[in-house]
C-alpha cells in the first residue's frame, strides 16, 4: 500500500516476473493484457484500487498463477474470462460489478476449503467465493458463521442491473442499517434460529478445542435437541451445560457468549458455562458478557464460576425469573455489579473468591428477600456486617470467610430463624457470641480465627441440631457449659486457642463420638487439651496427640497450641489479673510489675510480697483445680 494513483502502462512488462501486488492503491485504468503473459506468474494482487473494465481473456494455464485478487474495484464483464485459470488457483472477486457464475473447481483454491470440510456449510461452496446474483453480503462472499442474503429489490421478475453482479457487499439503494446480515444467519433469511446460533457459538470459541463429544454442534442437519450438552422441552432450547467442554482452548482471540444469545430467549433455562473457558490460551477469559443476555427471560440458573470475566452488564438484572447465580472464582475486580441487587427472585448468589477491592459489605444485599443462600467469602469485603443483611429471614447458608470485616454481629441476626450454617471465620468480628444459641436450627457454626470475647453461652446446649462447633482462635473466656454434652448429634467441636479455664466437664468427656474420640493423656483430650498440654488444634485427634510442655514451660489456658516459658514477672501480672477480674492475655504484659496494686516492691525494685484484698478474690473450688 503506497498510494500510487494514475494508470498502468501498457507496455515494458517483464516476462519473468513471478509476482505483482499492487494492493491497496488509487490506481484507475485497465488492466494491461501485456501484464498478465509472464508464464513465471505466481501471484496477481490489484484489491482494493479503483479499476475498471474487464479482465484480459488469456490461456492462464500456460502460467504458473495460483493467486489471483481484484477485489473491491469497479471492474465488470462476464467471469467467462477466468475460465483458463487452474483448478487450484485461489481468487477473490468480490465487490465489483462481475456476471455470471463462479465454478465450483475454484472451491479447492479457497484458503478455507479444509475448514469447510470438517465444518460444512448449507449452502454453495461457491457463495463463499462470491455472493450470486440478487444476494449479498458485508464481506461479498459468505462466511463460515453466515450466509449470503438476498436483496428485497432483487426479489421481483424486473430486471435490475444491480441484480445480476455477483460478489455484491450491500444492496444497491438500500441504506445497509435496514437490511443488515444477522451473523450466525446460515439460510440467510433474516432470522437467526436456535439451531443457527448453537453452531453460531461453537464456531467462534475454539470448535474442535471443545472435545470430540461437541463435534455434532458443527453439523447444521443435526437437530438442536440432539446436541451433547443440550437439553430441549417442545422442540425448544433449554438447557446448555458446557461444563464438559474447553471453549476457546487453543484460540489468541475468544469469541465469549455471541451476543445473539437473545434468540434463545424464550425458551432457556439453564445456562452453565462453569470451568468451559478455563484452559484458554488469553488466560481462561469470558471477558465481557453481552447485555443481551438480560433478554433470556425464562433463565433460572446463571453460572459462570471459575472463568475470567472482566464485567457484567447492568442488563442482567431484567432476569426477573433467576433464581441461581454464580459468579464465583471469575477474578472480578472493582465493586459488586450493582444489577445483581434487582435479581428479587434469586434464592443463591456465590460471589466468593473475587477481588472486590475498597468494597463494603453491601446493605443492598438485604432486598434479595427470597435468598436461601449468600457466598461472599475470600472476596476483599471490608467494613462492618449492615444490619440489612437480617432481612433475608429465608437464608439456611451464610458464608462471608476470609475477609477484613470487622465490628459486632448485628442484632438483626435473631430473624435467621432458618438459617442451618453459617461460615465467618478468618476476619475481624468481636464482641460476644451470644447471638449463636438464638438461631434455633443451626447445624454448622464456623467463626475461628476473630475476636469475639466474652463466656460461652449455657444457652448454645439447646440447638439439638448443632453438628460442627468451631469456636477457636477468639479470645473467649471463663469456663466450657456442660450443656454442650447435651447436644445429639454434635461430631466436631473446636475450642482451642482461647483464653478458656479448667474444669472440663465431665459429662462432655464422655462423648466418644466428638471429634474421633481420641484420647492419649487424659479423657478430656479429644475435648481439649488439659492445662500443661497442648496441639495443634488445641485437642487431640490420632496425628496430633495432646502432649506435655517441655520443663519450665507451661499454659496459660486449656486448648492451648504451644507452650511458654513464664518469667517470674508474668506471674505477678497474672495474679493482678486475677484479683481484678480481667482475662489474662500474656502479650499484653508491659510496663514495671511494681506498678501493680497488688506487688509490693523494696526501694531497689525487688518483689518482696504481694498485697491481696480478700473482698476481691472468688473462693470458688473451681478456682484451685488444676
Amino acid at each position: 500500500m503506497n498510494n500510487f494513483i494514475g494508470t498502468l502502462p501498457d507496455v515494458g512488462w517483464s516476462k519473468d516476473m513471478e509476482i505483482i501486488d499492487l494492493q491497496g492503491n488509487d490506481l484507475t485504468g485497465t488492466i494491461p493484457k501485456e501484464m498478465l503473459q509472464s508464464r513465471s506468474l505466481l501471484l496477481v494482487d490489484l484489491s482494493q484500487n479503483l479499476f475498471t473494465g474487464t479482465i484480459p481473456s488469456l490461456d492462464y494455464n500456460r502460467t504458473m498463477l495460483s493467486e489471483f485478487y481484484l477485489y473491491s474495484n469497479f471492474f465488470n464483464g462476464n467471469l467467462a474470462a477466468l475460465d483458463s485459470l487452474p483448478d487450484f488457483a485461489s481468487i477473490g472477486i468480490e465487490d465489483n460489478q462481475f456476471t455470471g457464475k463462479v465454478s465450483e473447481r475454484f472451491c479447492d483454491g479457497m484458503d478455507n476449503s479444509e475448514v469447510l470440510q470438517e465444518y460444512p456449510v448449507p449452502f454453495s461452496c461457491t457463495d463463499l467465493i462470491a455472493c450470486p446474483p440478487g444476494t449479498f453480503h458485508p464481506d461479498g462472499a459468505a462466511n463460515h458463521v453466515s450466509g449470503c442474503m438476498k436483496c428485497p429489490q432483487c426479489s421481483s421478475d424486473a430486471k435490475i442491473l444491480e441484480c445480476e453482479y455477483i460478489g455484491q457487499t450491500k444492496c444497491m439503494g438500500i441504506s445497509s442499517n435496514d437490511y443488515e446480515i444477522v451473523r450466525g444467519d446460515m439460510n440467510a433469511d433474516g432470522v437467526l434460529s436456535q439451531r443457527e446460533f448453537l453452531r453460531l457459538f461453537y464456531m467462534i470459541t475454539g470448535r474442535n478445542s471443545w472435545g470430540e463429544h461437541y463435534s455434532n454442534w458443527r453439523d447444521m442437519n443435526v437437530h438442536a435437541c440432539t446436541l451433547t450438552g443440550i437439553n430441549c422441552k417442545g422442540g425448544k432450547v433449554t438447557k446448555i451445560d458446557l461444563r464438559g467442554a474447553t471453549l476457546c482452548a487453543s484460540s489468541d482471540t475468544c469469541g465469549g457468549i455471541p451476543s445473539e444469545i437473545s434468540a434463545l430467549g424464550e425458551s432457556l433455562e439453564v445456562l452453565d458455562l462453569s470451568k468451559s473457558f478455563s484452559q484458554s490460551t488469553n488466560g481462561g477469559g469470558i471477558s465481557n458478557i453481552p447485555s443481551s443476555i438480560g433478554m433470556l427471560s425464562k433463565l433460572k440458573i446463571l453460572d459462570l464460576s471459575h472463568n475470567l470475566i472482566t464485567g457484567i452488564p447492568n442488563e442482567i438484572g431484567n432476569i426477573s425469573t433467576l433464581q441461581i447465580l454464580n459468579l464465583s472464582k471469575c477474578k472480578f475486580r472493582g465493586s459488586i455489579p450493582s444489577a445483581i441487587w434487582k435479581l428479587e427472585s434469586l434464592e443463591k448468589l456465590n460471589l466468593n473468591e473475587n477481588i472486590f477491592v475498597d468494597q463494603a459489605f453491601p446493605s443492598e444485599v438485604g432486598q434479595l428477600t427470597n435468598l436461601r443462600e449468600l457466598l461472599i467469602s475470600v472476596s476483599h469485603l471490608e467494613g462492618t456486617i449492615p444490619p440489612e443483611l437480617g432481612n433475608l429471614s429465608n437464608l439456611k447458608n451464610l458464608e462471608f470467610y476470609s475477609n477484613f470485616l470487622v465490628g459486632t454481629i448485628p442484632s438483626s441476626f435473631e430473624n435467621f430463624t432458618k438459617l442451618r450454617r453459617m461460615d465467618i471465620f478468618n476476619n475481624q468480628l468481636e464482641g460476644t457470641i451470644d447471638f449463636i444459641p438464638k438461631i434455633p436450627d443451626f447445624e454448622i457454626v464456623h467463626i475461628r480465627m476473630n475476636k469475639f470475647s466474652g463466656t460461652i453461652p449455657e444457652a448454645i446446649g439447646e440447638l439439638k441440631k448443632l453438628a460442627w462447633l468451631d469456636l477457636s482462635a477468639n479470645t473467649l473466656s471463663g469456663e466450657i457449659p456442660s450443656s454442650l454434652a447435651s447436644i445429639p448429634v454434635l461430631k466436631d467441636l473446636h475450642l482451642g486457642e482461647n483464653h478458656l479455664q479448667p474444669p472440663i466437664p465431665s459429662n462432655l468427656c464422655q462423648k466418644s463420638q466428638i471429634n474421633g474420640g481420641y484420647n492419649a493423656i487424659s479423657s478430656c483430650d479429644h475435648i481439649i487439651c488439659p492445662m500443661g498440654t497442648f496441639s495443634r488444634q488445641g485437642h487431640a485427634v490420632s496425628d496430633s496427640p495432646c502432649q506435655p510442655c517441655e520443663e519450665e514451660k507451661t499454659t496459660l489456658h486449656i486448648g492451648s497450641n504451644n507452650c511458654l516459658k513464664m518469667a517470674a514477672s508474668e506471674y505477678s501480672f497474672m495474679l493482678d489479673a486475677l484479683v481484678h477480674k480481667r482475662d489474662y492475655n500474656y502479650n499484653n504484659n508491659k510496663g514495671d510489675e511494681c506498678d501493680l496494686d497488688v506487688v509490693v516492691c523494696d526501694k531497689n525494685g525487688n518483689v518482696v510480697g504481694f498485697d491481696i484484698p480478700l473482698r476481691a478474690m472468688d473462693f470458688s473450688e473451681k478456682l484451685f483445680l488444676a
